[in-house]
């Protein structure tokens, strides 16, 4: 939360394999997370250029996969551009999600699938 709260900018105001450090930890320890480490994970998303971290973030959401991670996921599919790469692997990681998960209700699963697209 002090990285998110820090700098518009993450990489201005922290060294990136700290913060690459936390996120592995988070990801490795989803299974604890709540939905404020998967809101924090979406802000660090959002606040940093870089790919490593961008992608750790994903994974973090991924693995912590509840309805707030869920969330969260589905607002960055909604800021990323139409043709972006992030978008893509958002979306994936969404229908994976979907999928995979019996903690997802149907209804939602359907409002997802129909947002994001069938692969």
């Amino acid at each position: 939360e002090r990285v998110v709260r820090s700098s518009p900018q993450i990489e201005v105001a922290w060294e990136l394999p700290n913060v690459r450090a936390s996120l592995r930890f988070l990801a490795d320890n989803a299974h604890a997370a709540n939905g404020s480490a998967a809101k924090v994970a979406a802000r660090v998303f959002k606040q940093t250029a870089d790919s490593e971290s961008r992608t750790l973030c994903l994974d973090v959401l991924s693995r912590i996969n509840d309805k707030t991670a869920r969330k969260e996921m589905l607002r960055l599919f909604r800021e990323q551009g139409p043709n972006s790469e992030w978008r893509a692997s958002v979306a994936e990681r969404l229908r994976k999600a979907v999928s995979d998960g019996e903690r997802i209700k149907p209804a939602y699963a359907k409002t997802v699938l129909a947002e994001i697209g069938q692969p």
